[in-house]
C-alpha cells in the first residue's frame, strides 16, 4: 500500500498560488546545489514566474482570493472562543497583501527584473511554446559559465522575493493545519458532498492504494463530486478505467 497525496485548486487564484509555490520551490531548490544543466530549468522556471504574475488577470483573482479568506476569517471576529489578537494579526497581514497588490508593487517589481535582466526580458517575451535553450540568445547566456548564472539567478529570485512570500502566505490561507477527515466512497468508486460555502477554493485528498488511482474532482450546485479513476499500463499502451471499488481517503477543503 502507498499514500498519494494530491492538491486540487478548485479557483484560478489557487491555482495560480499552487502553481507559482511549485516554480519557487524547484527554483530555491536547485540554486542551493546548480549543475549546468539544472540551472536552465531553474532559470526556465524564473521565466514561468515572471510571465505567470504578468498576467492581466493575477491582481484581481489573487486579491478575490485573499478578500474571499479575510470575510471566511473576519466572521469570527466576536466568537468567545477565538483568540482576537491572533485573529486581528492575520487580518491585518491579508489586508497587507490585499494593498501590496492593489498598489501595483508587483507590476514595479517586474519592472525593475525585466530592466535588468535582459535574458528574463528577452525569454519572456517570446512565445510560450518555444522552449529556452532553443533561442540563440539563450544559447550564449549559457556560455557565460555556472558561476555568472548562479550570481544573476539569484539576483532575480531576489528581487522576486516579496512575490514569494505574497505565495507562500496565500498558500498557508489554503493549505491550512487543518485535520483531514475519512470518507469512504460507493462500490462505484463515487462520493459526493455537501459543502456550506459558495466557492470552494482548494482541496487536498490523500489515499492509500496499492493501485495507481487519482481522483477527478468538480464542484456542482454546492455538491463535491469526487469520482476515481485508475491508470493501467499494458505493454506500450496507458490507459485509465473508473473504479469500480469501494475506496477508503481522507480530505480537508477550504
Amino acid at each position: 500500500m502507498k499514500t498519494s497525496a494530491f492538491e486540487i485548486p478548485m479557483h484560478p487564484g489557487s491555482a495560480l498560488a499552487i502553481n507559482l509555490d511549485q516554480y519557487f520551490s524547484e527554483v530555491v531548490s536547485i540554486l542551493d546545489q546548480p549543475d549546468s544543466k539544472t540551472i536552465l530549468k531553474a532559470a526556465d522556471s524564473l521565466k514561468q514566474i515572471i510571465t505567470i504574475t504578468s498576467r492581466a488577470d493575477f491582481k484581481k483573482t489573487i486579491v478575490e482570493t485573499m478578500l474571499h479568506f479575510y470575510q471566511a476569517y473576519g466572521v469570527h471576529a466576536n466568537h468567545p472562543e477565538v483568540d482576537k489578537k491572533m485573529l486581528s494579526r492575520l487580518l491585518r497581514k491579508i489586508s497587507y497583501w490585499i494593498d501590496f497588490l492593489e498598489t501595483n508593487e508587483v507590476k514595479h517589481i517586474l519592472e525593475t527584473v525585466l530592466s535588468a535582466s535582459y535574458i528574463m526580458k528577452y525569454c519572456s517575451n517570446i512565445p510560450e511554446s518555444t522552449r529556452l535553450h532553443t533561442d540563440m540568445v539563450y544559447s550564449s547566456w549559457q556560455r557565460l559559465g555556472l558561476s555568472s548564472q548562479l550570481q544573476h539567478l539569484k539576483w532575480v529570485l531576489s528581487q522576486l522575493a516579496p512575490i514569494h512570500s505574497l505565495v507562500s502566505f496565500l498558500c498557508q490561507l489554503l493549505r491550512q493545519e487543518r485535520p483531514h477527515k475519512s470518507y469512504q466512497t460507493l462500490d462505484t468508486g463515487y462520493y459526493h458532498h455537501s459543502v456550506p460555502q459558495q466557492k470552494l477554493f482548494y482541496v487536498s485528498l490523500k489515499l492509500e492504494s496499492a493501485a495507481n488511482i487519482y481522483p477527478e474532482i468538480s464542484l456542482v450546485s454546492q455538491k463535491l463530486l469526487i469520482y476515481f479513476h485508475e491508470l493501467i499500463v499494458t505493454g506500450d499502451e496507458l490507459t485509465t478505467t473508473p473504479v469500480k471499488t469501494g475506496l477508503t481517503f481522507s480530505m480537508m477543503f477550504s
